[in-house]
């Protein structure tokens, strides 16, 4: 057997590792990430694999368990940290002391300014816990993608659908999970059904069907301006639930 290194590259906004050696165990990949310094957050993600040879796919096939591995790597690290991760460029893979480039699934993708922190040496074996707890992956990975999301509609649309994917809520419901974290956001009379619906569930309803007296302008300054609460609010619901947490 050989050994073939493949490598991740991914820019992280909000925070950086340390070059270091990783081992979670469990789920996660044994992998050495490497803080490339002067490039505003571009890390190497490396995974060995072994393989008998370099043909009859083999290279297909480690690139795509190591692929899936990196993935469920990414996506908790981001939810632990919120430190939004985008993969950059190629996957590439060393053997034998080249570097080959091997097409990458990822999107490149623009960051969020905010307070920069470091996973330090020792960070990953403090934090080991955090990793293995039971997230459900699926959502987890959505909860992701809605938020980095650079358009507010769609970020807020994408959010707002999480609420009501483990059970199939009704807006109903939904408006009860959303008033159980904070009972103060203020309820008005739907125009179609004249039942009280929350600002978060009058919003989706103003993007999805029209109602009279609003505009598209309006609603899109609104969302605006309510979608950080409305964030930590389904993160908030999404917890309670058991689903991330």
């Amino acid at each position: 057997m050989e050994t073939i290194t493949i490598i991740f590259k991914a820019k992280i906004t909000n925070y950086s590792i340390e070059s270091q050696e990783i081992n979670l165990g469990g789920v996660f990949p044994a992998m050495f990430v490497q803080h490339e310094p002067d490039t505003d957050g571009i890390h190497l993600f490396k995974i060995k694999k072994n393989i008998p040879h370099t043909g009859l796919g083999m290279v297909e096939s480690v690139i795509d368990e190591a692929s899936l591995e990196i993935e469920h790597f990414w996506n908790t690290f981001e939810h632990v940290t919120n430190s939004p991760i985008f993969p950059v460029d190629f996957v590439t893979y060393e053997y034998r002391g080249q570097i080959h480039n091997h097409m990458n699934k990822g999107v490149l993708g623009i960051g969020i300014p905010g307070i920069h922190m470091t996973a330090t040496t020792g960070w990953f074996e403090i934090n080991s816990e955090i990793f293995h707890k039971k997230y459900d992956f699926n959502l987890l990975k959505r909860l992701n993608f809605a938020k980095r999301l650079p358009d507010p509609i769609s970020k807020y649309l994408s959010l707002y659908s999480l609420i009501g994917s483990p059970g199939k809520e009704s807006q109903k419901e939904i408006d009860q999970l959303i008033l159980e974290i904070d009972p103060t956001v203020r309820k008005t009379a739907s125009p179609k059904s004249n039942q009280l619906e929350t600002t978060f569930t009058r919003l989706r309803n103003e993007i999805a069907h029209h109602r009279n007296n609003t505009s598209i302008f309006k609603t899109y300054d609104e969302i605006k301006l309510h979608l950080p609460r409305f964030q930590a609010i389904v993160e908030s619901i999404m917890e309670k639930k058991g689903l991330i947490r």
